[in-house]
């Protein structure tokens, strides 16, 4: 959203940009994110995309876009195919119609969907939990999440969930941690 919106955080798998740190808070990434061309079924042919012989497809208006755009610049014979939603390409995914996506690679969880990671576009990214610009919590929670991310509890919770589910445990978490540091 605009930085017009009116908020106080934001929660679920909202990527780290610097485009997006320019406008609003995040914390430290809660789950490591790489930004990938990945094959989606085996009779792709291997990097296929780099020479335009396969499209790659990215959903419009999300991060997947800005991704595009490199692709864009580092491969340019590549044939970029833009969706309009989410559900567009999970049925392409669900039905081997689509040989390439741009996706963001989680590298502790699988992803259905995929057989193989092509290619790295970008690295040491995350999934955040956002916040106002200057927002007082983001320190606050930036040192709970520093404190749980290093147990053992929340390397098992990372193996057996994904997504959304970690934001809104973390969220959670803090939440309760940061009513307990108040009274």
């Amino acid at each position: 959203k605009s930085h017009k919106s009116k908020f106080k955080l934001g929660i679920g798998s909202i990527t780290i940009t610097p485009q997006r740190s320019t406008e609003f808070d995040f914390t430290i990434p809660y789950i490591p994110v790489v930004e990938v061309v990945s094959r989606t079924h085996a009779k792709a042919k291997p990097f296929a995309w780099e020479n335009g012989s396969s499209p790659i497809v990215y959903v419009g208006g999300t991060t997947q876009a800005d991704f595009a755009d490199e692709v864009k610049l580092k491969f340019p014979k590549a044939h970029l195919q833009k969706l309009k939603d989410f559900t567009s390409l999970y049925k392409g995914l669900k039905d081997s119609v689509f040989d390439f996506v741009i996706t963001d690679y989680v590298p502790i969880v699988p992803n259905p969907w995929i057989i193989e990671y092509s290619r790295e576009l970008k690295a040491k990214q995350g999934y955040g939990i956002l916040l106002e610009k200057n927002s007082p919590l983001t320190p606050i929670f930036n040192q709970i999440l520093r404190y749980h991310l290093r147990s053992a509890q929340y390397k098992r919770f990372i193996e057996q969930n994904y997504d959304t589910e970690i934001a809104t445990y973390y969220i959670t978490v803090l939440l309760k941690q940061l009513d307990n540091n108040l009274k």
